[in-house]
């Protein structure tokens, strides 16, 4: 009896020292715990019995990486309810739950949409393309024909309007040859790096509109471009043919609107520069046997059939043969097709003069001011001291 009043007693013993002291609650975790986009304040709170508390749920927009149309931010915050004071717990008639561990946490669902700064851009265009229209020929003056202009101007206007809900700051880039010519950035005092920065941005206020002017630059540079291999331009670079044999130099850009916050905004140029074309009416002309120092004239059209007015120059090549030939006149400006036929053709006069019982040959070239294709032609003829074709005068 003794023996198992003893073993009662260690067993006892043993309840006593294994008596539980921690209780552990283990829950599967949920979410990723973060106050960026979204913070809640005051992180702990008290809720008196049947009151109420106030929280305060604050969404910082993210940065986006790259222009997309709208990005959606899916979150939500679980609170867990506790009642650890003994005082709450004994309250006659109210709540007599000692904790509040095994409840299902309260959760709050958190929704926002980040929509990207962006402008309105109104233009002429309804496809959404800023189009320039420059012909070649304004680089030289009417009169006189014989300088030309470092460059040529041609602007276009748009409009840009901010209809979201806050101020957005922006700067306008765009590389050659196009340039902004306004708005300039505004300039002022700045007492931060940040508004330093700033200062060096436009600043368009919501509902508020800007009128951008938009410039493309002709020059002789640019019209190199035709009379390179179509595989040799650059990307932005096209060189057009048209049924009617004009032709024109297409440049593509694009005028970038940076925001503050690094994103983009893309807005089409393009811009067609018509150049001259020249064309003759035929590219070789044989006088045949000629008698010596006898004068036999041909004649021979010159035409523009590009959307640029030609300032030409006609010239005999070098040769042992170029003094028997000659053309006339020497130069001239052949206006833009769609003009009356009468000014964008002229009539070469092409003469020949043998002064030796031999065979003459040259080439007549006939060069542009602007860089169009020069046209050749190929003279060739015969002098004769055979009387026989002194008759043949008055039949040339």
């Amino acid at each position: 009896e003794e023996e198992e009043e003893e073993e009662e007693s260690s067993s006892g013993n043993k309840k006593d020292r294994l008596r539980k002291v921690v209780s552990v609650n283990l829950r599967q975790h949920e979410g990723v715990a973060s106050d960026y986009p979204y913070c809640i304040t005051p992180r702990q709170i008290t809720v008196p019995q049947w009151g109420s508390a106030t929280v305060h749920v604050s969404f910082t927009p993210l940065t986006l990486s790259e222009m997309v149309s709208k990005t959606e931010c899916v979150g939500f915050a679980l609170g867990f309810m506790s009642l650890d004071s003994k005082m709450a717990c004994g309250v006659p008639g109210k709540l007599a739950r000692a904790q509040g561990f095994e409840l299902e946490p309260l959760r709050l669902d958190l929704h926002a949409c980040v929509n990207p700064a962006l402008l309105t851009v109104e233009m002429e265009e309804e496809d959404g393309v800023v189009v320039f229209r420059a012909i070649a020929g304004d680089l030289i003056p009417k009169e006189p024909h014989k300088t030309v202009a470092q460059e040529s101007l041609s602007t276009r206007s748009l409009q840009l309007k901010n209809h979201t809900e806050t101020p957005l700051y922006f700067r306008l880039l765009v590389p050659p040859p196009f340039s902004v010519l306004s708005p300039a950035p505004q300039s002022g005092p700045r007492s931060s790096p940040h508004d330093r920065n700033e200062a060096r941005l436009l600043l368009l206020r919501p509902q508020q509109n800007m009128q951008v002017r938009v410039a493309f630059h002709s020059s002789l540079s640019l019209l190199t471009y035709q009379r390179q291999a179509e595989e040799q331009l650059p990307a932005v670079v096209q060189l057009l043919h048209t049924d009617a044999g004009e032709r024109r130099l297409q440049f593509f850009q694009h005028l970038t609107v940076e925001y503050s916050n690094e994103t983009a905004q893309l807005i089409p140029l393009c811009a067609q520069l018509s150049v001259p074309t020249l064309q003759l009416s035929c590219h070789s002309l044989d006088f045949g046997t000629c008698y010596v120092g006898q004068t036999h004239v041909r004649e021979v059209i010159l035409s523009n059939r590009g959307g640029s007015n030609s300032y030409w120059t006609a010239l005999m090549e070098a040769s042992e043969s170029c003094c028997a030939f000659s053309v006339s006149p020497g130069s001239g400006v052949l206006e833009a097709r769609g003009h009356p036929v009468s000014t964008s053709r002229a009539a070469l006069q092409i003469s020949f003069t043998a002064s030796a019982d031999v065979e003459y040959s040259s080439t007549a070239t006939v060069h542009g001011m602007l860089g169009e294709q020069p046209v050749a032609l190929a003279v060739r003829g015969r002098g004769s001291y055979d009387e026989k074709y002194e008759s043949s005068l008055s039949a040339v």
